[in-house]
């Protein structure tokens, strides 16, 4: 009779236990969707294909004229195994596809069904990649297989259009500048101003745009000038020669971009005006025009003068054009680890951005294209909100002498948001917006709350 019990009991316990283990419908659904879901783990779907497989070379140099790229040429073959490798280990990576889109017209040609082509271009030997102006001209080429971070080097440099020449020049160049500023640093004020010259004598006679070395340069020398009267006058005398070229109509873009450099820092705005003036009826009808308005950008906001710039300059592609370039040199915690540094950069890039882009929103009110300009601060504002990009538009706005009511808001949002320590100066764009637009009694007291500590934001 024990036994019968205990094994009623074993029974019992097992079937409770057993009860315990099982689940509702429910349950046992929410468990197979969690399994499938740790078993199936979700993958970023590839970027679209950045090949123009439709496109021939002359459509792809049309293309790239027309979106100011450059053409990209992959000549392979399908039976060549370096090809393969390059096409798994280079193009299949998501920041060279990134980067081929963006900055390229890209297209591929077969060695063996285009060898009119191949024996144009001297192709030798297979994977040859080829970096083509708009107008067919080499920039440069990589023969053979290379990791994508060695073709991601090397295709910034080419897509801009610096072939391999170019950037050892530009190397040798901060080699020089960095001798001239030790010779300077420990007195030798003779053998500084023989390698900033040298310096600066390379970048007038390149091709590539100044770039800051030889703005570094030109600042240098102006300072040196104060203490070694031989490197102002030498400064001066380029700038002199550049002058005069420019006039004669040889003259090319860094002629230009020195001489207002000089000017811009002997604080010369009106010789700065008098000679865009004097190059306009010569310039005016080519393609470094929009280039040199841009130069001398800062001079001619300055003197409001807006239509010059609007004839000079498609203002909505200058704009995105700033974007572009922004976001390709965005600082990132790969490239500056330590956290200070990386602040202190990030922080540059936003105020870089702001300004530039805050300057040619100047241009729109100015013109009184303001629907352009609501564009152009809504897409600021979409990349960097807050109270400083709300302060640099509202600022623009009264630079132009006739704020809207949009800048208005603006100086008011930017007003809200602002901290202690920028309070006063955005309480005086603010104040001066009010004034401009006849609310005095306003600006009056926003002035006098700023300078209360004790005040509340209105």
């Amino acid at each position: 009779m024990i036994r019968n019990t205990e094994l009623l009991l074993a029974v019992v316990l097992f079937a409770v236990l057993g009860a315990c283990d099982q689940k509702s419908p429910a349950e046992a659904e929410r468990d197979q969707r969690e399994s499938t879901q740790t078993a199936t783990p979700t993958t970023k779907a590839p970027s679209p294909s950045p090949w123009h497989e439709d496109l021939s070379i002359d459509q792809a140099k049309r293309k790239a004229k027309s979106e100011g790229k450059t053409v990209f040429v992959a000549v392979v073959s399908r039976s060549c195994p370096a090809c393969l490798q390059v096409e798994r280990e280079v193009f299949a990576k998501e920041e060279v596809r990134a980067f081929l889109k963006e900055h390229t017209v890209p297209i591929k040609i077969d060695s063996q069904k285009n060898q009119l082509f191949a024996m144009l271009h001297r192709i030798s030997g297979v994977p040859t990649l080829l970096f083509l102006k708009p107008s067919g001209k080499e920039i440069d080429r990589i023969v053979g297989a290379v990791p994508h971070e060695t073709f991601l080097t090397l295709a910034a440099d080419f897509a801009a259009g610096r072939d391999r020449v170019a950037v050892a020049q530009r190397d040798v160049a901060r080699s020089q500048y960095h001798l001239a500023s030790a010779f300077a640093g420990k007195g030798e004020f003779k053998k500084a101003v023989k390698e900033y010259l040298r310096v600066l004598d390379a970048a007038i006679e390149s091709t590539e745009p100044f770039d800051d070395l030889a703005a570094y340069v030109v600042r240098d020398m102006y300072i040196l000038g104060d203490t070694y009267a031989k490197a102002g006058k030498a400064l001066r005398s380029r700038a002199k020669d550049a002058r005069k070229r420019l006039l004669s109509g040889s003259g090319g873009t860094n002629d230009l971009m020195l001489v207002s450099a000089v000017y811009r820092f002997r604080d010369k705005l009106p010789l700065t005006l008098s000679l865009y003036d004097k190059l306009k009826g010569v310039y005016s009808d080519t393609d470094q025009w929009a280039v040199w308005t841009e130069e001398v950008l800062d001079a001619l906001l300055d003197a409001n003068r807006y239509e010059d710039i609007g004839a000079a300059i498609d203002i909505e592609k200058a704009v995105d054009r700033i974007f572009k370039e922004a976001e390709a040199k965005k600082p990132s915690r790969e490239d500056i680890p330590d956290m200070v540094t990386f602040a202190q950069a990030a922080d540059m890039y936003k105020k870089r951005l702001i300004f530039e882009v805050a300057q040619y929103y100047q241009v729109l009110i100015g013109l009184k294209r303001e629907k352009k300009a609501d564009r152009v601060a809504a897409r600021l504002l979409e990349v960097e909100p807050g109270g400083r990009s709300l302060n640099a538009l509202a600022w623009a706005g009264y630079l132009t002498g006739h704020p809207t009511e949009e800048n208005l808001r603006q100086a008011r949002e930017a007003y809200k948001k602002s901290h202690s320590r920028e309070r006063a100066a955005v309480a005086d764009t603010l104040a001066r917006i009010l004034a401009a637009r006849g609310q005095r009694e306003e600006a009056v007291d926003v002035l006098n709350k700023a300078l209360n500590p004790h005040f509340s934001p209105v």
